[in-house]
This record gives C-alpha cells, structure tokens and sequence, in this order.
C-alpha cells in the first residue's frame, strides 16, 4: 500500500520500507556478530561477497582488516573492476552492509 499526502507526493512506500529495514537488520546483525568475535580475540575479519552480488561488493570480497578498522571510512571509495568508483556516504562501513539492499557478511578470519 502506498499512502500520498494531499499533493499526491508519497508519504510510505512498502517496497521502500521493507529495503530500509533488511538493510538496517544486515548492519545490525553484522555489526553485532562483530562485537562478539571481538570479545571472543578475533583479531582479524573479511569480507564476503555473494556470487550474484554487485560489483563493488565483488571488489570487496576477500579483503581482510583489523577487527578494530573499517573496510571503508565515510567519504572513501570503492573501485570496482570495470573502473566505476562507489563513495561512502552512509558512515563508516566496518562490517556490510556496503548499500541497500547488500546481503554481504563479514567472515571472522582464524589462524
């Protein structure tokens, strides 16, 4: 159902709603899983892209920071491999998601 105020202009979108909120639960989820492995010593975690992901999120697969760091801080760039650059505008990214809708997941790296 989409509601619009007198004018006509949306005031809820579901379509929207429901991508705000599987975003907002992957950060916490992630952001959460974070927090424990480093209460349990994870020093070290990684990024993990999908096969079917975008292509940023691809650029991101594999790499490895300290638990303590950020994949990206607000105002950095992604670099995907055609070239086309992705700014962080949301915050710093420390764990997924990197933009709406991301359903990556940070990977606690053991040695």
């Amino acid at each position: 159902m989409n509601l619009t105020d007198a004018a006509g202009n949306p005031i809820f979108d579901k379509a929207r709603a429901m991508k705000i909120a599987r975003t907002e639960t992957m950060r916490s989820s992630n952001y959460g899983t974070k927090m424990a492995w480093k209460d349990a010593g994870v020093t070290t975690i990684s990024w993990h892209a999908y096969p079917d992901c975008c292509s940023w999120c691809a650029a991101l697969d594999g790499e490895t920071i300290a638990i303590e760091s950020n994949f990206r801080d607000e105002g950095g760039e992604v670099e995907d491999a055609d070239g086309k650059i992705m700014r962080v505008m949301y915050g710093d990214v420390g764990a997924p998601p990197l933009h709406p809708n991301c359903e990556c997941v940070p990977l606690a790296v053991v040695e």
